[in-house]
């Protein structure tokens, strides 16, 4: 009598499936010869996960989600932390050559850190900014009005990441 795939006890968890265990697998476009095996290990060839050392060459990584302790490349670099943060930026009025520094709050980042950002809209024409981690925990934005008038105060929403590197 064969068994059908509903029939089965609940699935094993990832940790009780190792890679030269044989895995059943129900080809529905196989018509009468639908039932095959294949090991883990060859099942998840080329597939990034856990403990693995893994070569992308030019694949896109997206929703990394594992619980890396750290990312290494082949550089040399190892990025040990990111910190992804929005906030919003409120300088007030800034008059004709006048610059004026905002500052923003950012947990669990240092000095020493690679900082990345930007805004998730437009700055007015004129309206120039240049940002850096100006001390633990802190961001500040430094807004310079190249215009022949005052720039009217505004917030704008700032996306910022942050790198640790060992």
């Amino acid at each position: 009598m064969a068994v059908e795939i509903k029939d089965l006890p609940n699935e094993l968890s990832g940790s009780n499936v190792h890679d030269d265990d044989l895995l059943a697998i129900y080809d529905i476009s196989a018509g009468t010869n639908n039932t095959k095996k294949i090991k883990r290990s060859s099942l998840l060839n080329g597939v990034a996960r856990d403990g693995g050392s893994h070569d992308f060459e030019t694949s896109n990584i997206q929703q990394l989600t594992a619980g890396v302790v750290s990312l290494t490349f082949n550089s040399g670099g190892t990025i040990t932390n990111v910190v992804m943060h929005t906030a919003n930026v409120a300088p007030s009025n800034i008059l004709t050559g006048a610059s004026q520094t905002v500052t923003v709050a950012v947990g669990n980042i240092f000095t020493t850190d690679f900082l990345n950002w930007s805004f998730t809209g437009a700055l007015p024409n004129g309206l120039i900014c240049q940002a850096w981690i100006s001390d633990a925990d802190e961001v500040s934005f430094k807004f310079y009005n190249a215009t022949g008038s005052t720039i009217t105060g505004a917030t704008y929403t700032a996306r910022i990441m942050v790198f640790s590197e060992s």
